[in-house]
């Protein structure tokens, strides 16, 4: 989500649809989940498409970078940061 700044970039908006597409995968049997927004921070739960909406309109929560609200485990996390540094390294 590092295109914080432009909401409506196509790029933002299918990092959106990733993050909500692996949440409601990871959360079964969740109609809601926590909306990560900048309003909501996390404190509020709404459905798919309210959160949708609200990351769109409102952004991000910029430092949520672990979905630990999400479904996200440690130990995807760390797998995910040496795939990224053994990318690095070829290049």
């Amino acid at each position: 989500m590092q295109l914080i700044h432009n909401r409506l970039d196509d790029a933002y908006i299918h990092g959106v649809e990733i993050i909500l597409n692996y949440t409601f995968t990871r959360l079964r049997e969740a109609n809601e989940i926590r909306c990560s927004c900048v309003k909501c921070c996390n404190a509020v739960s709404w459905t798919q498409e309210m959160v949708r909406s609200h990351l769109i309109v409102h952004g991000m929560i910029q430092n949520y970078t672990f979905w630990y609200h999400h479904g996200e485990r440690t130990s995807e996390t760390e797998e995910s940061n040496s795939e990224s540094e053994d990318d690095e390294n070829v290049i």
